[in-house]
């Protein structure tokens, strides 16, 4: 099993060094990711990041851990918490009990406390896995249930398309999940929902595009949690509409949109043997979404686009008039000058013989 993540923060140097080598992290089944010295650097990062626990010092600096424990319990964030402190004031430790801090240790720090700490909080942290394993085992099990099937195999197709500039697609898919969700059992759709939800934020991450404000994933749980069944379906959906129509907007002001990037990558590597499969790894996409979102979006197939690019180059090399045929065949991606030649003739009509003596 991997290895839970943990942050530290306090605002005293010599503090903090310590605990990042006095304390044996991967011996309690821990990586501590980062250190900070103060509270409103942990949340910075944990605006952008996912962690398992913070150790942090009640007081420092800008923020203390009093504050970094309300940041995160008012998200509802699944974070365990250790506050450490050189003060006793019984103050301190009523706020953090408040907080639902999971321990309080005293200043100077003993590595075994911290370490008999961390071994009761993994313990903890196992069995949360393990429910949200038995979840993924149901949500498994589901697939049995046709209904089920069907909002399963509509919410691949929806995850896929968020991130084409499709509005026709994303509409058609967005529709068919909902129509699906409709004929599940009530019981079952919170989990389909935030099934649905995570899907979606992993292959964002997995894409590395950011989403902002009230659409980050922390925040969008938070809300869904507190959510009416009867009203998670139209909730969701409203949530995928916000999400398409932000990465709508980056595509159209800064970045290239799915489409592009693979006729981008076409266009620079013709030079080397790759197909429809390649270019679907690329692009991060399974291989029958991509060939039919190519399609439906450039009007040609991925294998035609391909061919054409490829002889349109050819064609140009020839016209240059100083590479052999050979070089032209591994130039635009044959390593087979026969197979090349056949292919040519069948895209121009012309044998290279025939079109060199057109262009004298």
């Amino acid at each position: 099993m991997s290895s839970y993540k943990i942050i530290i923060a306090d605002d005293e140097p010599m503090i903090r060094k310590g605990l990042e080598c006095s304390v044996s992290w991967e011996k309690y089944g821990f990586e501590m990711v980062a250190s900070f010295m103060d509270g409103q650097d942990v949340i910075d990062y944990l605006e952008n990041h996912e962690v398992d626990v913070v150790l942090t010092d009640v007081q420092m600096c800008q923020l203390g851990g009093i504050e970094v424990a309300q940041w995160i319990r008012e998200r509802k964030l699944p974070i365990k918490i250790i506050m450490i402190s050189g003060y006793r004031e019984f103050e301190y430790v009523k706020e953090a009990m408040r907080l639902d801090v999971r321990d309080y240790i005293l200043k100077p720090l003993d590595p075994e406390e911290i370490g008999s700490v961390l071994c009761k909080i993994k313990r903890e942290l196992d069995i949360a896995s393990a429910n949200y394993n038995k979840s993924i085992d149901i949500l498994l099990s589901l697939r049995e249930d046709i209904d089920c099937n069907l909002v399963l195999t509509a919410e691949e197709k929806l995850v896929d398309v968020l991130i084409i500039d499709n509005d026709a697609l994303f509409t058609k898919y967005c529709r068919q999940w909902r129509l699906a969700m409709q004929e599940v059992k009530k019981e079952y759709l919170p989990l389909l929902v935030f099934h649905m939800l995570d899907s979606v934020y992993i292959r964002l991450k997995e894409l590395g595009i950011p989403v902002s404000g009230a659409l980050k994933k922390v925040d969008v749980m938070r809300r869904m949690g507190v959510v009416e069944k009867i009203n998670l379906i139209e909730e969701t959906r409203g949530i995928l509409q916000a999400i398409y129509q932000e990465l709508k907007y980056k595509k159209s002001t800064s970045k290239e949109s799915v489409i592009d990037k693979a006729k981008h990558y076409i266009d620079e590597h013709l030079s080397e043997n790759f197909g429809v499969e390649e270019l679907a790894f690329y692009v991060n996409l399974n291989r029958s979404y991509f060939s039919r979102a190519f399609k439906e979006e450039t009007g040609e197939s991925v294998r035609d686009y391909l061919l054409r690019r490829r002889m349109e180059k050819a064609v140009g090399l020839i016209k240059e008039g100083k590479y052999s045929t050979e070089n032209i065949a591994g130039m635009v991606g044959y390593s087979d000058v026969k197979y090349f030649h056949r292919v040519f003739k069948e895209y121009t009509g012309y044998t290279i013989r025939e079109y060199r003596n057109l262009l004298r």
